[in-house]
């Protein structure tokens, strides 16, 4: 698979978050593409915050949504990935300094149908 690491270093500009807490892993398979993350900031992370950028080649073809949480799972967030590869915080339940998530999502514009075994 095609896999590479951002931390807060490489993160540059795209991201809004304080601290030393950003580790975001990517890998594509085919046209899937997997991204994990976590995340944290020195100060609460807020709706709006960046998280980071996906470079070309990992980006979807249509803005997606998923959620994120803490580590306990008390504090959730929806995280949106657009076209442009940026990762920003929606909406989130209540302040936290940590959220972490896993998504999966087309980078293809491939819309053919799913074989499902019965």
């Amino acid at each position: 698979p095609d896999q590479f690491f951002i931390n807060k270093t490489s993160a540059g500009s795209t991201t809004s978050l304080g601290g030393f807490g950003l580790l975001v892993y990517f890998e594509k398979v085919g046209n899937l593409a997997t991204v994990t993350f976590s995340a944290s900031s020195d100060s609460s992370i807020m709706v709006n915050s960046k998280i980071c950028q996906l470079p070309a080649g990992y980006r979807p073809v249509y803005n997606s949504f998923f959620m994120a949480a803490n580590s306990n799972g008390s504090v959730q967030a929806v995280i949106k990935l657009a076209t442009n590869g940026q990762l920003t915080v929606v909406n989130i339940t209540g302040a936290t300094t940590a959220i972490t998530a896993n998504y999966t999502y087309n980078v293809s514009t491939f819309t053919g149908a799913s074989i499902v075994n019965v």
